[in-house]
C-alpha cells in the first residue's frame, strides 16, 4: 500500500479516537459554547501542544517505559485526575456564568487549560501507542514515524478548531445560553467521573487493555492472548511429479500474539513437502529492503531479520529442534531438552549433517539505493538429522503422522546511514544477556505461522500441527 493510503487509514482511525468521549472533547465543547470560537480554538491549540508530547512519546517508545513503571504512570494519572476534578469544581461553582471575552489573559487561560488537560492524562500516550504501532510496522523508512507524528498534531488542531467553529451555530448557542447552568453541571459531572476513573484506574482501566496488549507486543511478555482455536494445521504432501507447483501455500503469517490489530507489515507464507531423504521448507518473505550482517555460522541469527523453524516430532514439548537463517544464508542450529520457562538450557551448534539451506534474493542484498521484492528461505532437513528428536527413527514419517511445528519471521526496523542499513536499535544494544524470551526486550516484530499468544516461540505446546500425507 502507498504511503498516502496508509496515512489516510491512520487519519481515519485517529479521527474516530479524537471524537470519542473524553476530557479533551468535553473541554473543547464547553469552552467553544460558553466562551466562543476563538477560545475554543485556543483550547484546541493547547490540546495539540499536548499531543506533540504524547505522540513523540509513543513514536520514541517511551510509552513502554510508562507501562513498565506503574508508580510513575500512576503519579501522572493522579495529577491529571486532580486537574480534571478542579475544572469540574470550577464549573459547578460558576455554572451558567458567561465569562468576560475580551482579556488576553483569558485567551491564554484557554490554551493552558487545553494543554494541561491533555498533557496530564498519561492514557493518551499509551492509547496513541496502541493506535500507531501497527502503522509503524508498515514502512521502514526513518521519516515515516515522524510523518505520523506530524499528521496527528495537525489533524488534532484542525478538527478541534472546526468543531469550535461548528458550535457557533445559532441554535447550539441559543440552547446553551438558555440552559447554561444545567449544561455546565452535566459537563462537571462528566469531568468528575473521568477524574475518578483516571485516579482509580490509573493504567489499569478496561479501555487500556487492548492498548497495553499492543504495546506489550514489543516488550517482555505481561499478557497472554493464547486460545487453542488459533492453532493452525498443514497437510504436508510428498513431493511428486508436479513439483513445488502442486504443493499448497500455508496461511499468511500473523503477529506472534495472534492479535488481529497487530497486522504484519509484509507478507510471509511457506510451503512444506517431503521425500524419502528430506523434509523440505520453502518460505517466501515480502521485503522491500533485504539486508543482513551476520556471516558467522551459529551466531545468534535473530539479531538480524531472519526465518526460523521449530520442530517437535513427538509433540511432548521436550527435546525439540530449532533452525534460523538470515538473508545472507548464515544459519544457526540449536536444540532444547525442555523450554526456557521450565529451566531448559539450549544446546548450541547441534548442526545436522547434510542439511541444505539457501537464501534466494529477489532484488539486491544490502543495497539501500533500490527497493527489493523479498527473499526466500529454502531448507531441506535430512530425516537422519531429526532422528535424535523422534526416538532414533531415521526414515520419513508414516502417512497420517502429526508433528508439532512452527515457523517464525523476526523483522527489525532500520534506518539508512551513509548508504548502509543500520538496525533500530543498532547491533550491540543490550536487549538481555539470556536467550530466554522472558528475559529479553523485544523491540523487533515477530510474525509466525501459528500464533503463540505471547512473544515467546518456546511454548512448543502451542505450535501448529503438520500432518504428513
Amino acid at each position: 500500500m502507498s504511503p498516502l493510503l496508509e496515512l489516510a487509514a491512520f487519519a481515519g482511525i485517529m479521527a474516530v479516537g479524537q471524537f470519542s468521549p473524553g476530557p479533551d472533547l468535553i473541554l473543547v465543547t464547553r469552552t467553544a459554547l460558553s466562551e466562543g470560537a476563538r477560545r475554543g480554538m485556543g483550547t484546541a491549540l493547547g490540546i495539540a501542544t499536548g499531543l506533540m508530547v504524547h505522540a513523540g512519546i509513543a513514536v520514541a517508545g517511551v510509552a513502554v517505559v510508562l507501562r513498565s513503571h506503574p508508580l510513575l504512570a500512576r503519579g501522572i494519572a493522579w495529577l491529571g485526575a486532580a486537574y480534571l476534578a478542579w475544572i469540574a469544581w470550577k464549573l459547578v461553582k460558576h455554572a451558567g456564568e458567561l465569562p468576560e471575552l475580551s482579556t488576553t489573559r483569558s485567551r491564554h487561560a484557554a490554551y493552558v487549560r487545553g494543554l494541561l488537560c491533555n498533557l496530564l492524562n498519561p492514557k493518551v500516550a499509551l492509547i496513541f501507542a496502541a493506535m500507531i504501532t501497527p502503522f509503524l510496522a508498515v514502512r521502514s523508512e526513518a521519516w515515516w514515524p515522524w510523518l505520523l507524528w506530524g499528521e496527528t498534531i495537525l489533524q488534532g488542531l484542525v478538527l478541534w478548531c472546526l468543531w469550535s467553529l461548528a458550535l457557533q451555530w445559532s441554535p447550539a448557542k441559543s440552547l446553551y445560553r438558555r440552559s447554561a447552568k444545567w449544561i455546565d453541571r452535566v459537563f462537571a459531572v462528566l469531568l468528575g467521573a473521568l477524574a475518578v476513573s483516571l485516579a482509580i484506574g490509573g493504567f489499569g482501566g478496561s479501555e487500556l487493555a487492548k492498548a497495553s496488549a499492543v504495546v506489550e507486543g514489543s516488550s517482555p511478555m505481561t499478557k497472554d492472548h493464547w486460545d487453542v482455536s488459533q492453532r493452525r494445521a498443514y497437510a504436508c504432501p510428498k513431493l511428486g511429479e508436479g513439483g513445488w507447483e502442486a504443493v499448497p501455500w500455508s496461511e499468511d503469517f500473523v503477529d506472534i500474539t495472534g492479535l488481529p490489530e497487530l497486522r504484519p507489515g509484509f507478507r510471509t507464507r511457506l510451503k512444506m513437502a517431503w521425500d524419502d531423504r528430506y523434509l523440505h521448507v520453502r518460505a517466501e518473505m515480502e521485503e522491500p529492503h533485504v539486508w543482513g550482517t551476520i556471516t558467522r555460522k551459529n551466531e545468534v541469527i535473530f539479531h538480524d531479520n531472519d526465518f526460523e523453524i521449530f520442530i517437535d516430532p513427538d509433540g511432548d514439548g521436550l527435546n525439540y529442534y530449532e533452525f534460523e537463517m538470515n538473508a545472507l544464508g548464515t544459519i544457526w542450529e540449536l536444540s532444547l531438552p525442555k523450554p526456557y520457562w521450565q529451566g531448559g538450557e539450549p544446546i548450541l551448534g547441534c548442526n545436522i549433517e547434510g542439511l541444505l539451506a539457501e537464501a534466494v534474493i529477489d532484488g539486491t542484498l544490502n543495497d539501500p539505493s533500490d527497493e527489493d521484492r523479498g527473499w526466500e528461505a529454502r531448507v531441506s532437513i535430512p530425516w537422519e538429522g531429526l532422528a535424535p528428536y523422534r526416538g532414533g527413527k531415521a526414515g520419513p514419517p508414516e502417512p497420517g503422522e502429526t508433528w508439532r511445528v512452527n515457523f517464525s519471521r523476526v523483522q527489525w526496523r532500520h534506518e539508512i546511514v551513509d548508504g548502509n542499513y543500520v538496525r533500530i536499535p543498532p547491533h550491540g544494544t543490550d536487549l538481555g544477556a539470556s536467550l530466554s524470551p522472558e528475559e529479553q526486550q523485544h523491540p523487533e516484530d515477530n510474525w509466525v505461522w501459528s500464533p503463540q499468544g505471547v512473544v515467546n516461540m518456546h511454548r512448543p505446546e502451542r505450535w501448529g500441527e503438520v500432518t504428513f500425507e
